[in-house]
């Protein structure tokens, strides 16, 4: 994996543009807690107090706020990467600043979505073509304002569906952390962007996340 934190430097920015065939020089850096006072309470006070920021080529791209004492509760699908999380926990809230894309290549709109965990359907749909089975749902913030609040799978999808206006649910791919930094922002061998960040679980666990913000499934 090629290290894109300022310890990178210029090397892994050109690297990086190579591979994303832009000029784009990433950074990460810490921010404060959400505070927009038009997004629901219970969301923001169940968000940390400090989120991260990812900018290219200079400008905001992404704010990631990951949920406090994330519930650990063991999930039951085998070969998961993340098994102590169940489905449609919430993780965290993520903003895009302009319109992005999922991991399915699905379009996006600027704003505030909740992340919901989630593993591909067992009726043999699937949320996208990747290594792992685990991925986080985008759901819009104005339609998820309680994130402890537990859903359906099926609600989860539809509230999902949503977000994209097709019929398949907005998905971020789940990834292997890579290395001891946290936060860090870096490209894979599939040259998929990852935001590598450190989750707390109610346990009082660390659980590092590593979630491919850029970059799509194979088709």
């Amino acid at each position: 994996m090629v290290t894109l934190s300022a310890a990178g430097g210029r090397l892994a920015a050109a690297i990086f543009a190579l591979v994303a065939g832009a000029p784009v020089a990433p950074k990460v850096e810490s921010i404060g807690a959400l505070t927009d006072e038009a997004k629901p309470v219970a969301l923001r006070s169940a968000l940390e107090s400090k989120g991260v920021r990812l900018s290219l080529d200079g400008r905001p791209f992404c704010e990631l706020w990951l949920r406090k004492n994330i519930p650990a509760e063991k999930g039951a699908a085998s070969g998961a990467l993340y098994p102590d999380l169940a489905v449609s926990t919430a993780v965290g809230a993520i903003r895009f600043a302009s319109a992005a894309t999922d991991f399915r290549g699905q379009s996006i709109p600027p704003g505030l979505y909740t992340l919901r965990y989630a593993l591909p359907p067992e009726d043999g749909s699937h949320l996208g073509v990747s290594d792992y089975p685990d991925f986080l749902l985008l759901v819009r913030a104005s339609d998820d304002p309680n994130p402890t609040a537990k859903k359906k799978l099926e609600d989860l999808l539809e509230s999902s569906r949503r977000t994209t206006g097709t019929k398949h649910p907005g998905v971020l791919s789940l990834t292997k952390p890579s290395g001891a930094n946290f936060p860090e922002a870096s490209v894979n061998e599939r040259a998929h962007l990852v935001l590598q960040v450190r989750a707390k679980l109610d346990s009082g666990a660390d659980m590092p996340i590593a979630l491919v913000v850029r970059g799509h499934a194979e088709q």
